[in-house]
């Protein structure tokens, strides 16, 4: 998140999207003054300004979009790699997996399995990256590697954003 949003920072004019940001909010200010006087002229004149201003904002934006949207392509797996779950198939009930340089020997025999989480004839070590102090609706208390980073990724765009003062 740091690394998007410093393509972010670079890619667009920082100043030029502050101010048609504030004019976007102005321009939303007087549309709504507009809407309680019954103004339907001037609010159709604002509404077209308005998105006229909104398509300048995501013009600016399209260049870092494009380019973070590389990066998660060439970084997800990457990470996933790293911290994905690791299948063993099982021939005639056994497997072997190799993890952080230790090997493990996984044996299933009828309904009984030395390992954890039996699929079919596969065996998954599912790599838990943080167990939570409350546990979340739909997710329990565990969470792998995607879902620590989308737990962490919005707090931290945001704070990253106010400290680089990203604008957009």
């Amino acid at each position: 998140m740091v690394l998007i949003n410093i393509f972010y920072k670079i890619l667009i004019k920082q100043r030029d999207a502050k101010a048609l940001k504030e004019r976007v909010n102005a321009i939303r200010d007087e549309m709504k003054a507009a809407q309680k006087e019954r103004n339907t002229d001037k609010t159709g004149e604002l509404m077209k300004e308005f998105l006229s201003n909104q398509n300048k904002l995501m013009r600016m934006t399209l260049k870092p979009m494009l380019v973070s949207f590389i990066i998660f392509i060439l970084i997800l797996p990457l990470i996933n790699g790293m911290f994905g779950d690791v299948s063993v198939p099982a021939a005639d009930g056994a497997g072997n997996v190799t993890l952080g340089g230790a090997t493990y020997v996984t044996t299933k025999t009828g309904a009984n399995l030395t390992a954890s989480d039996a699929r079919k004839d596969k065996v998954v070590f599912a790599r838990v990256i943080t167990h939570l102090p409350v546990p979340l609706p739909y997710f329990g208390s565990m969470l792998g590697w995607l879902g620590w980073y989308f737990l962490c990724s919005i707090p931290l765009a945001l704070i990253v954003r106010r400290l680089l003062k990203i604008y957009v």
